[in-house]
């Protein structure tokens, strides 16, 4: 897993050397943005295992009172970027909430066909 930007200075645009890049540059924005999306998992993942036991089920606990009354589908998002950053993270978060992760998969699986 990266944790660096590549650089690639002739590919960039800025009004200057040292410039702010110009949003023309569609290129390095959606290099930027892979990077971040790459390293905001990876730091989740990071933290979610550094937990203790008691932490995580603190972490549930939480994840179910605030998202308990929102629309099953917001629900399943956050699960979906919850896993993203470690499966037990997704799991557990989807356990604290009542959803059948297989239930649900299936259920999706199903709509999409």
């Amino acid at each position: 897993m990266s944790t660096r930007l590549p650089e690639e200075p002739s590919t960039e645009l800025a009004l200057s050397p040292q410039g702010p890049v110009l949003m023309q540059n569609f290129g390095l924005i959606e290099k930027m943005a892979d990077f971040a999306r790459e390293s905001i998992y990876a730091q989740a993942g990071s933290l979610f295992r550094r937990m203790t036991s008691e932490a995580r089920q603190r972490l549930f606990g939480n994840v179910a009172r605030v998202m308990g009354s929102v629309p099953r589908e917001t629900q399943m998002r956050a699960i979906c970027h919850f896993y993203r950053a470690d499966v037990n993270y997704g799991v557990g978060a989807a356990r604290a909430l009542g959803i059948n992760i297989e239930q649900e998969m299936s259920r999706m699986a199903s709509a999409s066909a």
